[in-house]
């Protein structure tokens, strides 16, 4: 059998189609991840809750019981959410908190009298989405030179701004002895059209968005096969509609996704890895004032295509302008030793023994703006895993580059 004989039928064996499906949800979570974008894990969403318990006790040894009530309630609410969302999460710390709050909010009366009827969490703060403190999710390590300032956005309401996202993926995968794909995928263009709905009293932005194209480029390196099955499934994401909240600190959460009428199946297992991608849209900020040379880190734990992946951003601000500042970033990500069920690729089960990335970008941000207004990333990734292909185990090593364009309209 020749070797294009035998590529031929892997590439039917391991059905084209899906692959590439697959390659396009790790290519937004890839682009998405080198370009600035942040995601919080539940350990750290529960660590952001307790900071504002902390912050009521702390007001309280200050002799100020109005502004320890008001942490109280905020960590009330916003624990009673993450339970309702994320139930099976620790339960027996998370009820314990929320007895502890309660015990703080509404205390038993004295003995004879009779008990008031329990406070129930503010539903303005939870209509209004109340937000976790932030602080601890952003680490600064060095505040920068003088003149420095606090960084946080505050656009208007109306206020509507739309963004290009340009990735090229780089693929090159080995399995066993068969002959390995080496390629280079077509640029790949999401229009993204944004506007803001509302901005809270305590800073948080509600936004909308839509996709109003998606792209597929040229390319003379990639198999017709897989530019056809790109351009199809790639096409699907145009007409999807997004809205979320984003705090002034740029922390993202609460992000909903519409898909288009008439997507098929593969297209609607996406929705998740979809979600994931307009959450890390945004450029989480230190809360402390910062200047040029100014240098914090993030810390996150992402989930994507069923593997676990520690990921660590640090950015660096380069210069502010006005409302402008341009970062420099570093990404590293790691993952090691677990099983992957990917949902793009039914029926076929991996096991990974480690994956290592790191990147570099650069980037602009506008604190009128929610999305970046321009910015260029790189990341290269090598992952070592074993596919259970039928009753065969198949070592594979798929390495990949990304390079990501970000420019504001």
């Amino acid at each position: 059998m020749s070797d294009q004989q035998e590529r031929g039928g892997f590439a039917a064996k391991m059905n084209l189609k899906n692959i590439t499906r697959g390659i396009l949800l790790v290519l937004f979570f890839v682009a998405t991840s080198a370009t600035r974008l942040h995601a919080q894990d539940l350990d750290e969403q529960y660590l952001a809750i307790h900071q504002l318990v902390q912050q009521g006790e702390a007001y309280i040894t200050m002799g100020e019981p109005a502004k320890a009530m008001s942490r109280f309630k905020q960590a009330q609410t916003a624990l009673l959410k993450f339970q309702r969302m994320h139930p099976d999460w620790n339960s027996k710390m998370v009820n314990y908190r929320l007895q502890y709050l309660e015990h703080k909010i509404s205390p038993p009366p004295p003995k004879g009298q009779q008990a008031a009827a329990p406070a129930k969490p503010a539903m303005k703060a939870e209509a209004e989405g109340a937000a976790p403190a932030a602080d601890k999710q952003v680490k600064l390590l060095e505040a920068g030179n003088e003149p420095r300032a606090v960084l946080r956005l505050h656009p208007k309401v109306a206020d509507a701004f739309s963004v290009s996202f340009t990735v090229t993926l780089g693929i090159d995968m080995q399995m066993g002895q068969m002959p390995g794909l080496n390629m280079k995928l077509p640029p790949m263009k999401l229009d993204i059209d944004s506007k803001v709905n509302e901005v809270r009293p305590n800073g948080d932005i509600k936004y909308e968005m839509v996709v109003k194209d998606a792209s597929i480029g040229e390319s003379a390196d990639a198999l017709p096969q897989v530019v056809e099955a790109l351009k199809t499934s790639f096409g699907a994401m145009k007409g999807m509609t997004g809205s979320g909240l984003v705090s002034a600190q740029g922390i993202a959460r609460d992000v909903q996704i519409k898909l288009p009428n008439g997507s098929d199946a593969q297209t609607k297992q996406a929705l998740e890895q979809m979600r994931e991608t307009f959450t890390r849209m945004t450029c989480p900020l230190p809360a402390e004032a910062v200047g040029a040379g100014a240098k914090w880190e993030v810390k996150s734990s992402l989930k994507s295509q069923g593997m676990t992946i520690q990921q660590t951003t640090t950015y660096e601000l380069v210069s502010v302008e006005g409302e402008r500042a341009t970062l420099k970033g570093t990404l590293v990500q790691t993952a090691a030793n677990q099983k992957i069920a990917n949902p793009a690729v039914p029926g076929m089960k991996m096991d990974l023994q480690q994956m290592k990335g790191q990147g570099t970008g650069e980037s602009v941000i506008d604190l009128n703006h929610v999305l970046p207004v321009e910015g260029v990333s790189d990341l290269n990734s090598e992952s070592q895993m074993t596919m259970n292909t039928g009753n065969q185990q198949q070592p594979m090593t798929l390495k990949m580059s990304v390079n990501a364009k970000v420019e504001g309209k």
